[in-house]
């Protein structure tokens, strides 16, 4: 009997590079899943390139390509995973889905990534704001950047305190049971510092100060969310329901995912200087996610989160 958990990814997909799905895909099937991945966008590269081509998939495609690979797999899903949509049909579609997965295993645990934008800026049209915070009750687990935290809830960002607050106001306005907030950056005594933080409403909160890594990565976001899928749901034997996972599950898989993440994006860092270019191109700072298959199943070094209170 096959015991490996399926996870279905819906998100941005790309011919190069590794952002989206192509960010998710391989680490996932490392970590022990077996990944159905369904496009919201299909693009040469991602939006950091000079040129970009490709298409959006209407709501009507992604809900073809669900009905097909759910005809294929009547078994269900134990876990999905949403990312970047482009446009009110499609976020609807992703939402339409949800009902369906769960309504055939009410256990399957949903990581909603609410993709909306960073750094001040929205990649999204403004109208799928109100459509997300309306998603956000259904899920299980939700990672946005600082950013999207603030327009989510409606509340600034300027201090680890606000952050918790930011936090609190999710999980209270919206009943989202465990939020991590996968970065943002405040200023502290004159220096700026990278935070990541987590809150269940099963165990304390917790927040991880990362060490900055300077330099332009575009798909971390993906990475982590897809090994924060991973990893709380790990074991493929595990008779409890997902979506009940308790005790310190949760900072013990920000701590991997933060971990695996960090060690990517140096071995990233670590090539970009070995190649000894002067002139940047994006395709220079592509993740090494293919050369970091140990840093994703074991990192070597673990980042240790400390509680808020």
């Amino acid at each position: 009997m096959n015991t490996t958990k399926r996870i279905l990814a819906i998100q941005s997909s790309v011919c190069h590079g590794y952002v989206g799905n192509r960010a998710a895909t391989f680490p996932l099937q490392l970590l022990g899943w077996d990944v159905d991945a369904i496009p919201t966008v299909e693009l040469s590269n991602h939006a950091g390139y000079p040129i970009v081509k490709g298409r959006t998939l209407s709501a009507e495609q992604i809900l073809d390509l669900y009905k097909g690979v759910s005809a294929a797999n009547p078994s269900g899903y134990e876990c999905l995973l949403t990312g970047y949509a482009r446009g009110i049909g499609s976020v609807k579609a992703i939402m339409e889905i949800v009902r369906s997965v769960k309504s055939k295993n009410k256990k399957a645990f949903w990581v909603f990534d609410p993709v909306l934008g960073d750094n001040g800026r929205l990649y999204v049209e403004e109208s799928i704001i109100p459509l997300y915070r309306e998603m956000l009750p259904f899920a299980d687990l939700i990672t946005p950047n600082g950013f999207e935290a603030e327009i989510l809830s409606g509340m600034r960002i300027n201090s680890i305190d606000t952050a918790f607050k930011c936090v609190e106001c999710l999980q209270q306005k919206y009943k989202v049971p465990r939020v991590v907030i996968s970065s943002f950056v405040v200023e502290e005594n004159g220096v700026e510092k990278l935070y990541c933080i987590g809150s269940s409403i099963y165990s304390k909160s917790f927040f991880v100060l990362i060490p900055v890594i300077p330099g332009i990565f575009r798909g971390t976001g993906d990475l982590f969310t897809a090994l924060m899928a991973a990893h709380i749901a790990e074991s493929p034997d595990c008779t409890e329901s997902l979506a009940s996972i308790k005790e310190d599950k949760l900072k013990k898989s920000v701590e991997m995912a933060l971990s695996s993440v960090h060690e990517v994006i140096q071995k990233t860092a670590d090539r970009i200087s070995a190649l000894g270019v002067e002139e940047y191109h994006p395709a220079y700072a592509e993740l090494c996610i293919v050369n970091s298959q140990n840093s994703i199943i074991a990192p070597s070094k673990l980042f240790e989160a400390v509680y808020y209170y």
